[in-house]
């Protein structure tokens, strides 16, 4: 029988590091307990316990809605106070989620700088740039803190796309800081998600009457346009928007007869289009045309 030699008590020792890492929410005063994990090696006894707060404000959920080119987008800003309150110094990473084949999320540019004091809509210097969908990496400042240091980080997204180019898009996102405690150890922290859009008109929906020989198409307008935006209608083929059956009017319904629809599928759609941003949007087809004749679904 084979035998093994006694270990000494110090030998049977076992070291157990216990981490977790907390996130509180803005506004919420809701600390959550993220990550939490223990492991057992040989050695003497010790014990190290790591803590993240983030607090910030104000959110960065915004709708989208300048005119001109992207340098007229607006800035919105984040203000994020991280302090590391545990007893083993971290070294920092920013990922973002919840972006994947998003496709405003290469649109939104994101910047990230520290500051010491409040943050404003102007970056500050050795601040990092990428996108939400490829997230720059956290500044200098940011990288690393000691057991008891906090800092402030600010963060700030901007269109880096044409309204109307953009229109309609949409995307939420979290901002997670991950950090690491030496070689073996990681745990992360997400700040609150926020949701970000590009404003667009809404759609209209015409309604349908048939008198005799005459349809007659009428709306009402979009309640999302600026009193100063003009709104135009037409009306196209639903699916062929190169056959116009009536152009551009700024009225709120629309005569039809045989003659307008005969070289079209019978299917039409009206288009809003508002002069302040420059997005269209397209309604639900009404067909009023089947084997020659004239009709309301």
């Amino acid at each position: 029988m084979r035998t093994f030699g006694s270990l000494t008590r110090a030998g049977r020792l076992s070291l157990v590091a216990g981490l977790t890492v907390f996130l509180v929410l803005a506004g919420t005063g809701v600390a959550t307990a993220a990550w939490t994990s223990a492991a057992s090696v040989t050695g003497s006894v010790t014990a190290a316990t790591t803590s993240l707060t983030i607090a910030g404000a104000p959110s960065l959920s915004t709708t989208y809605a300048f005119a001109g080119t992207a340098s007229q987008s607006p800035n919105i800003v984040r203000t994020m106070v991280v302090a590391n309150t545990g007893t083993a110094p971290l070294t920092y990473s920013l990922f973002v989620s919840g972006v994947a084949g998003n496709a405003l999320a290469p649109l939104v540019t994101l910047t990230l700088w520290t500051t010491a004091a409040t943050c404003s809509t102007t970056a500050g210097s050795g601040a990092t740039t990428g996108t939400i969908a490829a997230p720059p990496t956290l500044p200098t400042g940011a990288l690393s803190a000691a057991p008891g240091a906090t800092y402030t980080l600010c963060a700030s997204t901007s269109l880096n796309s044409t309204i109307a180019a953009s229109q309609g898009l949409s995307v939420t996102p979290t901002l997670t800081i991950t950090g690491t405690a030496g070689g073996s150890w990681s745990a992360s922290a997400s700040d609150a998600t926020f949701t970000q859009s590009v404003y667009q008109i809404n759609p209209v929906s015409p309604t349908c009457l048939r008198s005799g020989n005459v349809v007659t198409l009428s709306w009402i307008a979009p309640p999302n346009t600026s009193i100063s935006s003009a709104v135009t209608y037409r009306v196209v083929d639903a699916f062929d928007n190169t056959i116009v059956i009536k152009p551009y009017q700024t009225g709120l319904s629309v005569q039809l007869v045989s003659g307008d629809v005969s070289g079209s599928s019978g299917s039409l759609v009206l288009q809003a289009r508002e002069a302040e941003y420059g997005t269209s949007v397209a309604s639900a087809p009404v067909t009023v045309y089947v084997k020659g004749v004239l009709r309301c679904p």
